[in-house]
């Protein structure tokens, strides 16, 4: 029994053959050889339609599939540079932070105590005077928006202006009157006249 021919018409594959073999390689080639031959037989008009529709079906999956892997890799790219970022950022302000110290952390920065609590009282003096000034800002900003308010809001709030005292409803009539024309026969006409209803 020869193992290289199919038996019977029936597809005969050898899996045992070495691929690093030049006879294993030869054989590997017939056989796709074979099968596409196989499949040119068989083909009909029709049939070869079907195939490049296929193919052409597949061709479109894989650049499909290759399009999402190209947004998958920019998407990763991205957040990889940002967390980048950020744990460089991370490390340069934990750096500051043990060069000046931990009080600084604090808020308010405590004081050495040999400076006394003179220092602390005029920073915090300071400090209040500042505050009291952004409330003064932010009251004086709050009364001119109750007085005044944003101009659109008053736009659409303000009833639009009426014009009823100075105007009269005036109503067009048609009168009509027989008239004699030149050749001696009678003729309709009509004439607009207007009368006010007011």
């Amino acid at each position: 029994m020869d193992g290289d021919r199919p038996l019977n018409g029936d597809k005969h594959y050898d899996y045992l053959a070495n691929p690093g073999t030049e006879e294993g390689n030869k054989d590997e080639a017939f056989r796709e050889l074979e099968r596409h031959l196989e499949i040119l037989q068989d083909a009909t008009p029709f049939r070869v339609v079907e195939m490049a529709l296929e193919i052409q079906v597949e061709r479109m999956r894989v650049v499909e599939v290759t399009q999402a892997r190209d947004a998958a890799v920019n998407r990763l790219f991205d957040a990889y540079t940002a967390i980048r970022r950020h744990s460089e950022l991370i490390e340069r302000l934990q750096k500051e932070r043990e060069e000046r110290g931990l009080e600084r952390l604090s808020y308010p920065v405590a004081l050495p105590e040999h400076q006394g609590d003179v220092d602390t009282e005029c920073a915090l003096g300071a400090r209040i005077q500042e505050l009291e000034a952004l409330v003064e800002d932010f009251q004086q900003i709050n009364q001119c928006l109750k007085d005044y308010g944003p101009f659109e809001r008053r736009a659409m709030c303000d009833p639009p202006p009426h014009y009823d005292d100075d105007v009269h409803t005036v109503r067009l009539l048609w009168r009509h009157q027989m008239v004699a024309n030149g050749s001696g026969r009678r003729q309709l006409r009509f004439r607009p006249t207007f009368r006010s209803l007011k």
